[in-house]
């Protein structure tokens, strides 16, 4: 049996059609969110039953449903998660993952399990201005979404230490493509370049790594038919490219059709900008937690703490082919 959850989300719904493809739909049963009511769930739902594919409602968090989850599945590929900074709750993040083990429990040495983590629990380290690989020590997350993330990992690690089974972390940078979160990163810089916004028009020098959703989906089944030797964890970090804040607004300006007149600020404004967010994330157990992640978020139009360089997934799958985001921009504003 093959475990999926999070299959009606922005990469599960491309994941699942890749799985039924690879392994038969027959294997496959999803676990779905059951108070989740809304037009992404609703649409992931309806690929789910035109694939033929079995779900279950439950809740990660209290647990609800997952009494009703058989026992030893042979691959878990782990997806379900929130991904908004701005919520007040992550308990999905580890809790959830917690609680999923101890659902499916005992794994064999021949369980593979993986799941898919973010470039967020990378964003406070020792030495800022260098990208991270798998190799990179973390310190403590400057937000709750990575910080319930690192968590996971963690416990993650100890229990297939523990417990004899296989598990492989995949960290996602930022995801594009088709169909992204409403109000999230890439619909507010289209929004900006489609309005000529001045701010849009700023040299804004945080780097950030990228990769497409279709792309990240096909990793993850390859990923799921290798083999990691029992009683271990592997880390990936999948990364197309990688391009400031300012490179994919002019990206943008190109797909709208539109001219780019650039506002250039000197590199120590910007080095400036950097600082001041610097500061306000070491007295950020005292913000609340709205104002934490709208300063977190715009240091990362300043800063580097999203840019992950890594060349293992091309070492493990050599040949492997990825999209680039100038070719998939102009998808994302039709």
């Amino acid at each position: 049996m093959i475990l999926v959850t999070g299959a009606t989300g922005f990469v599960g719904r491309r994941l699942i059609r890749l799985l039924a493809e690879a392994y038969g739909a027959s294997r496959i049963l999803c676990l779905a969110y059951d108070r989740a009511d809304n037009e992404l769930e609703r649409t992931g739902r309806s690929i789910l039953d035109e694939a033929g594919i079995r779900y279950i409602p439950v809740d990660l968090v209290s647990g609800r449903g997952l009494g009703n989850v058989p026992k030893s599945p042979s691959l878990v590929l782990h997806l379900a998660s929130n991904t908004d900074t701005g919520a007040s709750n992550h308990a999905v993040n580890d809790i959830g993952t917690r609680n999923l083990l101890a659902a499916i429990q005992p794994l064999s040495p021949d369980t593979h399990f993986i799941f898919t983590s973010t470039i967020a629990v990378a964003d406070h380290r020792e030495d800022i201005d260098r990208p991270v690989n798998e190799e990179t020590p973390l310190l403590r997350p400057f937000n709750d979404h990575g910080r319930s993330k690192l968590a996971a990992e963690v416990y993650l690690r100890e229990r297939a230490r523990a417990d004899g089974f296989r598990a492989t972390i995949v960290r996602l940078c930022a995801v594009y493509g088709r169909g992204t979160r409403t109000g999230g990163l890439f619909e507010r810089l289209s929004q900006m370049a489609f309005g000529d916004s001045v701010i849009a028009r700023f040299n804004y020098p945080g780097r950030l790594s990228l990769i497409n959703v279709d792309d990240i989906a096909r990793i993850l089944v390859l990923l799921s038919g290798r083999l990691v030797p029992s009683g271990t964890s592997e880390l990936f970090i999948p990364v197309a490219e990688v391009a400031t804040i300012s490179e994919l607004i002019q990206y943008y300006y190109q797909a709208w059709g539109i001219g780019y007149r650039p506002i250039r600020f000197p590199p120590a404004f910007w080095r400036f900008c950097d600082l001041i967010a610097n500061v306000f994330y070491r007295i950020e157990p005292i913000l609340p937690h709205a104002v934490n992640n709208r300063i977190w978020q715009l240091g990362l139009v300043v800063g580097s703490g999203f840019h992950n360089e890594s060349a293992k997934i091309h070492r493990t799958f050599p040949g492997l082919r990825l999209k680039r985001f100038k070719d998939g921009v102009g998808e994302m504003i039709r």
